[in-house]
C-alpha cells in the first residue's frame, strides 16, 4: 500500500475523514458504501464516523486500536504506532484485527484492567520484563496469521489517494449534481473491490428477487444514459 501520510494519529484521522468526505460527500448514497468497510472493521456505526469527522468525538480504547490498524492498511504511517517495538505492534494488531479482544489479551498478559493494557500500547505506562515476555510469545503465535489477514485486508482497501473532481458538477442543478456525485462515489467503491469479499447473507440478497431487480434496473438506467448521451452520432 502506497504511503498516504506520516503523522500523529489525530492528524492522520483528520486527513482520512477529509478524503472520505471528498470522495463521498454527506447526503450521497455512496457515503454508506464507502464507510461500510470501516464500520465493519472498527465495529462502529455511521454516526460514530460523523462525530470523528466533525471533531465531536475521538476514538478511545479498543476502537482506537482498531482504527489505527485500519488507517495503517490505507497507507497511513501513524507515529505512535510506528515507534512501538515489534512485539507491541504485534499485540496491537492482534486486537485491531480482532484475533483476540482487549479483555482476552489483558487476561493472558496478567492485567486485571484493560485500561492498563491500553496505557502500555499507547505509551503511557512501562511494561515489566515478565509481561514483555508473555506479549512477545503471544505475538509470535499469531504472527503468520496477522500477515495473512493484513494482505487480505489490503486487497479490498479503498483507494483514498484518488482525487475526485467536482468541477463538472458546478454548473448543473443540485439534484443532478447530487446524482453525479453519487455515481462518482459508487465508482470509487466498486473500484476498491467492495464486492470481492461478501458474506453469505450479502450474496443471498444479491441473488434474491429484490437484489436482482435493483441490479437489473441500475444496469438498464446506465445503458440508457450511455445510449442517449455518450454515443457519438
Amino acid at each position: 500500500m502506497k504511503e498516504v501520510m506520516r503523522d500523529h494519529f489525530e492528524e492522520c484521522l483528520e486527513d482520512f475523514c477529509k478524503r472520505v468526505i471528498k470522495i463521498a460527500p454527506p447526503g450521497t448514497r455512496a457515503r454508506n458504501d464507502i464507510l461500510l468497510p470501516l464500520t465493519r472493521f472498527c465495529k462502529v456505526d455511521f454516526q460514530t464516523f460523523r462525530k470523528w469527522a466533525t471533531g465531536r468525538a475521538s476514538p478511545t480504547g479498543e476502537i482506537r486500536v482498531r482504527l489505527m490498524c485500519y488507517l495503517s492498511l490505507h497507507g497511513y504511517k501513524i507515529i505512535e504506532f510506528e515507534n512501538l517495538p515489534a512485539f507491541l505492534k504485534g499485540v496491537f494488531e492482534i486486537i485491531g484485527f480482532n484475533l483476540l479482544s482487549a479483555k482476552e489479551v489483558a487476561g493472558i498478559v496478567g492485567y486485571t484492567k484493560t485500561s492498563s493494557l491500553f496505557d502500555v500500547l499507547f505509551g503511557k505506562q512501562n511494561i515489566s520484563k515478565a509481561k514483555k515476555f508473555i506479549m512477545w510469545n503471544l505475538w509470535k503465535v499469531h504472527k503468520d496469521t496477522l500477515e495473512e489477514m493484513f494482505d487480505e485486508s489490503v486487497s479490498v482497501c479503498l483507494d483514498i489517494s484518488r482525487e475526485v473532481s467536482y468541477s463538472e458538477t458546478k454548473n448543473v442543478s443540485p439534484i443532478y449534481s447530487s446524482i453525479l456525485l453519487s455515481m462518482q462515489g459508487l465508482v470509487v467503491a466498486l473500484d476498491s473491490g467492495i464486492f470481492s469479499n461478501l458474506s453469505k447473507k450479502e450474496i443471498d440478497y444479491l441473488r434474491s428477487a429484490e437484489g436482482k431487480s435493483v441490479i437489473q434496473r441500475l444496469s438498464n438506467h446506465l445503458k440508457s444514459i450511455e445510449i442517449s448521451y455518450l454515443k457519438e452520432d
